[in-house]
């Protein structure tokens, strides 16, 4: 090797040690980093390319310029393979071997110059900085190990770190003499394995980090694409729904739904809207892929409770496969399975706390897998949908009043005037001269204030003085003026005035509107809320006060306020059949009769349709009061001359006394109704005081009504089956339908109780549909053991039918049950034929064509006629149990019942005679043709499983016992389901 001294060494080293370093710190902080493996393909080439001068080069180039040759290369491949360790690490940059380059070459000439050394002498700074490098590159590979390529990938750094420590000992055992000792020879064997391991260890490394970097790479481009294509979706939906025009945005959401059901591959795309009243979701737009496609038919939401709730509260409604609906969804579950749905997403249409409606997304027979993310994006998606809509409502609205605004406008008569302050000339509209009906010439001489009412001048003085001096933005006053031909008009003034530097008003303009027909409509108004229109009698907007002055002046004269409420229950059946005019007649006279029953002082007061309040400020004691009352009952003996015909009607009143029912008028008036309610439990012409009792009943109604909306959630309604018996045969045929509600703070409740309150409140609609899906469910099974001959009879609420509900409730219950139609009965009052003829009419024959049977239940006891039977579908008609209690002892129900059933089988309709106790009454319906009896002879109504033993033991016709069936009580019947209390 070379003959160098060891200062000649040691300042060499220093130098190519610097040399080293500043270029380590140059690639640790370089800005930019290209790829590994070229700095790697570089310098193992170099290293490599060392050995064929030093074999056969020697002779050549002497043994100083081998030495310089290899060991430049060795240093300068060692410089790319630190490059490529650095870039597979942190990164690295050309320019950082160019300035390793130019630190290598200043150095170089430093210490040739200073030492005067030499060419040769480069080869000890080239051989340190190769071993410092080499040592480097060890320690990276070893900081920075694979545990999957840790054996070899260790083998490999301590190789590196011992080749490393050689080069940097070279020098020295150079200039020990130890280098000779084993020389070039050891060199190139440690060389060769090196680059053998490096050329190894980098394969696998690069295999290594490249596969795993292009694993990433691809989640990471597929997550970016489907963001970017949500983003897009998202986006571009946004865009179009905000530049569509008012009459484009529902085509624009169709083309929405369109893009979004490819966006998901899914079946069905459907958008609903919530009805004004929160009870319906309606359809208003359904996509799906291919029309030719057989799909179930969509079902309405109102039938499925867990999801409709959810779709009012604006909830979102996801899972991935039917398994995943929650346990309280069973009716969900149950149809949804039944679809062969899988996949659901429902996502809200909300603006702010709003809720308008819903999208929903589905995939039947296969599921989909729509992450969060997805969900997240349809979720705004349903809100920019939701504020379209939202945004076309409102320029609906806008649209509508602007149009209204402009009608206004142009059919309003406003006059303008001006007035200059400087000159006191005042101009006036022609519009104006018009409207006072002055001439041109009278107009030269005209003085407003001459023409003002004396009692409005001061309002108008006031008015001008306020605004004039700043305490007031506008001046607006309200004021009478003279027509010129002598009437007064009423005349609204707005204006404002203009005013120079100082604040002195300068300029008063405005406009004057004839406002006389607002002032008459107001004073109309006035007394239309005041008055009655019918009766002329005071309204409760007039009544309540007036009571609360009496109630006040109670304590002066030391008297008692007696609060009577009158009500006939017959005035609305007169408008059933006669009609309104009919019923307005017999108020009418009603409402004299009372008047006149008063005495003075006392005043009368209609306070609903078929309702009268009477005051009676100063009566000394109750039992005065009833006297009064019971002389207003009297009134209603003598029949109503309605139409040229005479009608009874019977009155109930209820009696509330002040001071001890109460202090003020609402809750006088109230407790006058809750007695009346009693009173009229009692029938007709009869009265009732009101005590504590009927506030505690009130109450509980109250809180009946308030639980009723949870007895379908807390499992609190049951159903009893009464059998239905064929009277000829003796043979159970069929059952009705009776509903029980079983709850924990009012125990049994009799329907007599409830569902009055369901009808009121609108929860029948629900619990309806609730006995009909239950029942026709439990029924399947019964059909398929008795036969065709089975049938199943179910009352049907008149709400339903106004409503037009029955129709979804009945289709969805059979589809769900897989009952036929012609199983089920549906039973139908009387009362609501007549009052909803038309309607009733379409939806009973929908309900007929569907294959169900139509029953007139408690035939008898309300107002149609014959021709009802002959218009409606009906199959058969149901005989009041009233009827049927006093048979064959009374003649009247004898004659009434055998007319009935010789008029049914006249028209070809069956008949089924209920309430049916005793054998005699039996025989007696037999004999005459009846063609079902039901009743507490064959038994008292029966739950599911016991109706279901009934039929598997064969015991068909019931317990033959008259005797004891016949002292069974109607009052035991309300609790345990006899059939006069039905659903």
């Amino acid at each position: 090797m070379l003959d160098v001294s060891l200062p000649a060494h040691m300042v060499a080293a220093f130098v190519g040690t610097s040399i080293l370093l500043g270029a380590l710190v140059y690639l640790r902080f370089a800005p930019e980093a290209p790829r590994g493996l070229g700095w790697w393909a570089v310098g193992l080439g170099l290293f490599a390319a060392q050995y064929p001068p030093r074999m056969a080069a020697g002779p050549v180039l002497g043994e100083a310029g081998t030495a310089f040759l290899a060991e430049s290369l060795t240093a300068v491949s060692a410089v790319y393979l630190l490059a490529g360790s650095a870039a597979f690490v942190r990164g690295t940059v050309h320019r950082g071997l160019i300035a390793v380059a130019a630190t290598a070459v200043v150095g170089w000439a430093t210490a040739a110059t200073v030492l005067d050394l030499g060419a040769v002498a480069l080869a000890v700074p080239l051989t340190l900085f190769g071993g410092l490098a080499t040592t480097h590159a060890g320690h990276l590979l070893m900081r920075n190990r694979q545990p999957a390529l840790w054996p070899v990938q260790g083998i490999a750094a301590v190789l590196l770190l011992a080749w490393g420590l050689l080069k940097l000992g070279t020098p020295l055992l150079d200039s020990l003499g130890a280098y000779a000792a084993w020389g070039p020879a050891t060199e190139l064997l440690l060389g060769d394995a090196v680059a053998v391991a490096l050329i190894l260890l980098t394969h696998r490394q690069l295999l290594t980090r490249a596969t795993r970097e292009l694993e990433e790479r691809v989640r990471s481009e597929n997550a970016l694409r489907e963001n970017e294509r949500g983003q897009s979706l998202v986006s571009g939906i946004s865009a179009r729904l905000a530049t569509a025009a008012n009459d484009q945005i529902e085509d624009r959401i169709h083309e929405c739904l369109i893009e979004l059901r490819a966006f998901l591959a899914c079946d069905r795309v459907a958008m609903l809207i919530q009805s004004e009243d929160g009870t319906q979701a309606i359809p208003v737009d359904v996509v799906s892929p291919d029309p030719g496609r057989e799909l179930p038919s969509p079902v309405s939401v109102r039938t499925l409770p867990w999801h409709f709730a959810r779709f009012r509260a604006g909830e979102t409604i996801h899972f991935q496969r039917l398994a995943d609906l929650p346990a309280e969804a069973t009716v969900e579950r149950d149809l949804f399975g039944h679809m062969g749905l899988e996949t659901y997403l429902s996502v809200p249409l909300k603006t702010g706390d709003d809720v308008l409606g819903a999208i929903s997304f589905a995939c039947f027979k296969r599921t989909a897998d729509w992450s969060e993310a997805i969900v997240g994006r349809l979720r705004l998606v349903g809100e920019i949908i939701a504020t379209a809509l939202a945004r076309k409502r409102a320029v609906d609205t806008l649209r509508d009043t602007a149009n209204r605004f402009q009608l206004a406008v142009n059919g309003a008569h406003e006059g303008l005037w001006d007035w200059d302050m400087a000159t006191r000339r005042i101009w006036f509209s022609p519009v104006w001269q018009q409207m006072i009906g002055f001439t041109d010439a009278e107009m030269a001489d005209y003085r407003w204030q001459d023409h003002l009412h004396p009692e409005d001048m001061g309002a108008v003085r006031l008015g001008m003085r306020e605004h004039f001096t700043g305490r007031t933005p506008v001046f607006q006053v309200t004021f009478r003026h003279r027509h010129r031909d002598g009437h007064w008009i009423w005349v609204e003034a707005r204006g404002a005035c203009a005013r120079d530097d100082d604040g002195k008003p300068v300029n008063f303009a405005g406009h004057l509107t004839d406002i006389s027909e607002r002032k008459e409509a107001e004073e109309n108004l006035q007394r239309q809320t005041n008055y009655d229109h019918l009766t002329g009698l005071p309204t409760n907007h007039l009544a309540l006060p007036r009571l609360d002055d009496a109630l006040r002046a109670m304590g002066l004269n030391r008297h008692k306020v007696a609060v009577i409420a009158i009500a006939s229950d017959e005035i609305e059946h007169i408008a059933s059949t006669l009609g309104r005019a009919a019923r307005d007649a017999a108020l009418l006279q009603i409402a004299g009769r009372l008047r006149d029953g008063l005495g003075p002082g006392q005043w009368l007061s209609r306070s609903a349709t078929n309702e009268f309040l009477a005051v009676l400020p100063n009566v000394a004691t109750s039992t005065l009061a009833e006297q009064t009352a019971l002389t207003l009952l009297e009134t209603a003996h003598e029949p109503l001359v309605v139409e040229g015909q005479g009608i009874v009607v019977t009155l109930n009143a209820g009696i509330s006394m002040a001071p001890t029912d109460g202090d003020s008028a609402p809750v006088m008036v109230r407790n006058a109704h809750a007695a009346l309610a009693k009173a009229r439990e009692a029938g007709g012409n009869t009265h009732s005081f009101f005590s504590p009792a009927l506030r505690a009943d009130g109450a509980r109604r109250l809180a009946m009504r308030a639980r009723l909306r949870d007895a379908i959630a807390n499992d609190e309604l049951t159903l009893r089956y009464q059998p239905l018996i064929d009277a000829a045969a003796g043979t159970l045929i069929g059952a009705e339908v009776l509903l029980r509600w079983e709850n924990p703070e009012f125990g049994t409740v009799g329907q007599d109780q409830f569902i009055p309150l369901a009808e009121e409140t609108g929860l029948i609609v629900p619990i309806g549909e609730w006995v009909l899906r239950t029942a026709c469910q439990r029924a399947r099974s019964w059909y398929d053991r008795a036969g065709r001959s089975f049938r199943l009879s179910v009352n049907v609420s008149p709400r339903q039918i106004r409503n037009g509900e029955i129709l979804s409730a009945v289709r969805d219950a059979l589809m769900l049950s897989g009952l036929p139609a012609a199983a089920l009965e549906l039973e139908i009052t009387e009362g609501l034929i007549v009052e909803h003829a038309s309607d009733t009419r379409d939806i009973l024959e929908r309900l007929h064509e569907m294959g169900c049977r139509l029953t007139v239940d408690d035939f008898g006891t309300g107002y149609s006629s014959l021709s009802y039977l002959q218009r409606y579908p009906f199959d058969a008609l149901k005989i009041d149990q009233s009827f049927v209690r006093n048979l064959p002892d009374k003649p009247s129900d004898v004659a009434l019942v055998t007319a009935i059933l010789a008029m049914a089988k006249g028209l070809g309709l069956k008949s089924t005679g209920e309430g049916v106790e005793t054998r005699r009454q039996m025989n007696f319906l037999r004999a005459h043709g009846c063609d079902v009896v039901q009743g507490y002879l064959f038994g008292r109504p029966l739950t599911a499983e016991a109706f279901q033993a009934r039929l598997e033991s064969g015991n068909l016709a019931g317990p033959p016992d008259a005797g004891s069936a016949a002292t069974t009580t109607a009052g035991d019947g309300e609790i345990d389901g006899d059939t006069d209390a039905k659903h």
